[in-house]
């Protein structure tokens, strides 16, 4: 029987996604894994990360398999542009472009058993799923990164916090996958934030990483977020006839450490931090509040979670606004982002029992 692996894409060779894969590869992961990418532009990812693993081309996929512990194995699939490494950063590149977007379409043809037979269906599960794990992190650890370049003002030092949130945010969502039980790793990610973020508390003092001023604010805030959600669902069973019952209770926990450790941990990180902060300091507060809040609906409506359907979208509209005007207001209420946050997780706490 094959042993199973994984393989990751490295991203754009002028960002922070070659970046992204060598801090996360240092994680435990669940399988072997390889680049699907450049040799020397990882190389230079590895030693920019201060990663101190060797770096190895791969002329077929399953090699990495042959490579000792700590090694980094790239596969550099054919029709790759040549003199990526020496493409400027930061800045965007034909080149490049073309180039992650080779490595997006043989990692897809690798994940079908098109050339090496890495599916890994079974122990794994589907190639559908570890896919969805994977570009939900991405997501969320973009996310992330842009909070943290909002926060320090585009200065030198977000990419180490950026890379070290991204890399917690892959393991969990790959273990979430694995198992319901995997998703207790969603648990650290705070922690991981808070530590970085406390390397720079007077920097981020500004955007609301801070105790509240009052210390009732938490407590209003997870109260408010809950009070939203139980409206949600009555609103939802009586008016539209959904089903409103307790899931099984290892999903249902799972649901909810994503929840606290990349949905709402990220939308606050983001849109009330980072967006809201950022221009509340510009303008007034409503239209620092309608331009954060318009984002963060963006963002819940272009999630493939939601069911498509009209009057689903409208609650999302409705519930959405509701939920981000009231963490803008928790937000200049208290000085900090705890109580917007508590609300979030409280809401989502009450529409994970939705049945939609």
């Amino acid at each position: 029987m094959d042993v199973p692996l994984l393989a990751l894409t490295m991203g754009d060779p002028c960002g922070i996604g070659p970046e992204v894969v060598a801090k996360a590869l240092t994680q435990p992961l669940p399988a072997p894994c390889l680049v699907v990418g450049d040799v020397t532009v990882m190389r230079r990812a590895v030693a920019t990360c201060g990663v101190d693993w060797p770096v190895a081309a791969l002329d077929q996929p399953r090699e990495v398999l042959e490579l000792p512990p700590r090694c980094i194995g790239v596969w550099s699939p054919p029709g790759m542009p040549a003199g990526l490494a020496a493409l400027p950063m930061g800045q965007v590149q034909a080149g490049a472009g073309r180039a992650a977007i080779r490595c997006i379409e043989a990692a897809a043809e690798l994940a079908l058993g098109a050339g090496a037979g890495l599916a890994a269906e079974g122990w794994l599960g589907s190639t559908g799923e570890m896919g969805h794990a994977l570009a939900s992190a991405s997501v969320h650890a973009g996310f992330l990164a842009a909070g943290w370049v909002v926060a320090l003002d585009g200065r030198e030092g977000w990419r180490g916090p950026a890379l070290r949130g991204a890399g917690a945010l892959i393991v969990a969502s790959l273990a979430a996958k694995l198992s319901p039980a995997g998703a207790v790793a969603y648990l650290l990610i705070p922690l991981v934030i808070a530590r970085d973020a406390t390397m720079w508390r007077a920097r981020l003092e500004w955007m609301g990483w801070r105790a509240p001023r009052d210390w009732r604010a938490p407590f209003v805030g997870a109260v408010a977020g809950a009070f939203l959600g139980v409206h949600l669902l009555f609103a939802a069973s009586l008016m539209l006839g959904y089903l409103v019952a307790m899931p099984g209770g290892r999903p249902y926990l799972a649901a909810i450490a994503y929840d606290i450790g990349a949905n709402a941990l990220t939308a606050e990180w983001l849109f009330r931090g980072a967006i809201f902060s950022a221009l509340w300091r510009r303008w007034s507060f409503w239209p620092a509040a309608a331009v954060s809040t318009g984002l963060a609906l963006v963002r819940y409506l272009l999630d493939p979670a939601l069911p498509q359907t009209a009057e689903l979208m409208a609650g999302a509209v409705f519930y959405t606004l509701l939920l981000g005007l009231g963490c803008c207001a928790l937000r200049a209420w208290s000085g900090s982002l705890l109580p917007g946050y508590l609300a979030t997780v409280a809401f989502f706490a009450a529409y994970r029992i939705l049945l939609v």
